[in-house]
């Protein structure tokens, strides 16, 4: 089937399009028959959600995060990396994972109700916000409890796809049903190797058998046949006028 790209914006970022050349690859290897739509830079009413993956088993929220070694941070409070060259002190990624899944839930629900009902919006607050780290990073054990805070995770090219494996949103995602969503987005689709969009090609109209000049001709002489017919058939006299001429 392929992977699809929709975005909200460009990515500006450096590093991130390198993050997600990395997300691209794995899922690519992952789901070689499967349909994969994969939203970047996607506006919300609290921020930008830097990428959002859609498979069969829903969507699931990522948050591209440049830093690389042991990850530390609560629900509360500040968050830090600890990497060879020291502590990096970082905001609360908790809390914009959370905001940010409110946001999508809240421009989902809609889209559910007009285009597939038969999905229960409870379901789609199962929807996962992750944290995705740069290859090599950890997040020890004794922070925030997964087994609680069951939408949550910290995730790195190490253990996205084995993660992934054990979603459970309730529902399964058609490809119309990730068609409304990019589109009920507003997201434009485009080409991830090229960075350009992808214009729909419009349909060829199809050519008419005859042409306009043609058929107006043809309309004439039927019109000036009839008159003429009508005149002989009703005028007195016409019809043995004409027959002497011919004669």
């Amino acid at each position: 089937m392929g992977i699809r790209f929709f975005r909200g914006q460009k990515t500006r970022f450096e590093h991130e399009y390198r993050q997600l050349r990395e997300i691209v690859e794995l899922l690519r290897r992952e789901y070689p028959r499967e349909p994969v739509y994969l939203l970047t830079s996607v506006l919300v009413a609290n921020g930008q959600i830097d990428c959002i993956i859609l498979t069969r088993k829903g969507p699931l929220i990522l948050e591209l995060k440049a830093f690389r070694g042991e990850v530390h941070g609560l629900e509360n409070g500040t968050w830090e990396v600890i990497t060879g060259d020291g502590a990096i002190p970082l905001p609360n990624f908790f809390l914009q994972a959370k905001i940010h899944r409110q946001d999508f839930i809240d421009r989902l629900i809609p889209i559910c109700r007009e285009h597939f009902p038969h999905i229960r919006e409870s379901n789609l607050r199962r929807t996962g916000s992750w944290l995705y780290f740069c290859r090599g990073s950890t997040y020890p054990e004794g922070q925030v409890d997964f087994r609680k805070v069951k939408w949550f995770r910290i995730a790195t090219a190490d253990t996205l796809i084995q993660q992934m494996r054990f979603l459970d949103s309730g529902y399964t995602l058609r490809i119309q049903d990730m068609d409304a969503i990019a589109g009920g987005l507003r997201l434009q689709e485009y080409s991830f190797e090229t960075d350009h969009p992808l214009v729909p090609a419009e349909r060829k109209r199809a050519r008419p058998l005859v042409s306009r000049s043609a058929l107006i001709t043809i309309l004439i002489i039927f019109v000036v046949f009839f008159a003429a017919t009508a005149f002989v058939l009703i005028v007195p006299g016409a019809r043995i006028a004409v027959a002497n001429m011919i004669q």
